[in-house]
């Protein structure tokens, strides 16, 4: 897999080379990152597709992940919280941003998103289990 992760970067790479505005070759590229688990240079590409479209709620989400699995959590929070703003009735971001908070520690936060995120949208099995789980 790792060596079809590198491929697609060195595709991206060369349409942004083509399209250096164009925020979804960043995302994408950043995606290959991410599965590549190169968390550092995910993180670069989502801020540059977040620099040139900001009202994209889903980059927010991707980079937050991103901080997530870096254990960037402080960053991680407020990119959840970003994208929250920018698509208040998306149940996956907050249940997202309850992950965070639950490997914070900090139980009354996260149980407040599971629950929020479950309202929104009953079929988010992850959320349910996370939240049994911090119960």
């Amino acid at each position: 897999m790792k060596d079809q992760h590198d491929a697609a970067i060195s595709d991206y790479t060369e349409a942004i080379r083509l399209e250096p505005d164009d925020a979804v070759v960043f995302s994408n590229r950043g995606n290959a990152y991410y599965a590549n688990d190169q968390y550092d240079a995910a993180i670069n590409d989502y801020t540059e597709a977040i620099r040139l479209k900001p009202d994209d709620a889903f980059y927010y989400k991707n980079r937050g992940y991103a901080y997530y699995l870096n254990e960037q959590d402080d960053a991680a929070i407020s990119d959840y919280t970003e994208a929250i703003r920018l698509e208040p009735d998306n149940g996956d971001f907050y249940g997202y941003r309850g992950q965070v908070y639950k490997q914070l520690g900090q139980k009354k936060q996260a149980i407040q998103d599971f629950e929020k995120a479950l309202r929104m949208d009953t079929d988010l099995e992850w959320v349910e289990q996370e939240l049994d789980e911090i119960r």
